[in-house]
This record gives C-alpha cells, structure tokens and sequence, in this order.
C-alpha cells in the first residue's frame, strides 16, 4: 500500500483549472457588465428625477406668475368697476339735482304765470269800462 500510495500520480486537473479561469472570466465580465447597466441606470434615474424637479419647479413658477397675473387683474378690475359705480353715482346725483333745480324752475314759473293770469282776470274785472 505504501507503495501505491508512493507511486500515486495525481490526475491531470489542468483541464478543469482552465474551464475554471473562463467560467470565473465569464462571471466577471458578467458582473462588471451588471455594474455597469446598474450605474447607468441610477445615473438614468437620477437624470430623469432630476429633469422631473426642474419641470415641477418651472410649473410652480410659471403658476405663481399666472396667479399673481390673476389676482392684478382682479384688482384693476374691481378698481375699474367701483371707478364706473362711482362716475355713474355721481351722474345720477348730478341728474337728479337738476331735475329737481328744473322742477322748481317750472313751478315757479307757473306760479308766476298763474299769478299773472289772476292779475290779468282781477283788471278785467275791476276795470270799470268792461261793465
């Protein structure tokens, strides 16, 4: 037994070292290509979540501007409106004293004109020659 165990020759496992080497390759070149898809992937995402916060940040803003636009606009024509109310006010004031002020003209007037007319009747019949 000594002497087999001394004359033992270990296989040739040189074949087996070799398909080792390009399956341990294969699985590098497997795992640097996985890698390198992750960090493009993140460097992706990371684009695109960032691209996604400008966007929303631009809509906030173009938001804010249109709302602010809005709200001035509002405001002028609230301005404008209570303006007209109060040119419209005012003419109506105006119209209505000068209705008045034509009114106690016209009644004075007829007044007058009916004091006139008692004058004329009373001569008539005061006047001695109309008898």
């Amino acid at each position: 037994m000594k002497k087999k165990i001394a004359d033992y020759v270990s296989p040739d496992l040189s074949e087996f070292d070799k398909r080792l080497a390009v399956i341990e390759q294969n699985q590098s070149e497997t795992t640097n290509a996985l890698k390198d898809s992750a960090a493009k992937t993140a460097d992706y995402t990371r684009d695109i979540k960032n691209d996604l916060k400008n966007d929303i940040r631009r809509n906030e803003s173009v938001t804010e501007q249109v709302e602010r636009s809005v709200k001035q606009a509002q405001r002028e024509s609230d301005q404008d409106l209570k303006a007209v109310r109060k040119d419209v006010i005012d003419r109506l004031d105006r119209i209505r004293d000068d209705m008045d002020k034509m009114k106690r003209d016209n009644e004075a007037k007829l007044e007058k004109l009916n004091r006139d007319v008692d004058n004329k009747i009373q001569k008539a019949i005061d006047n001695p020659l109309a008898k």
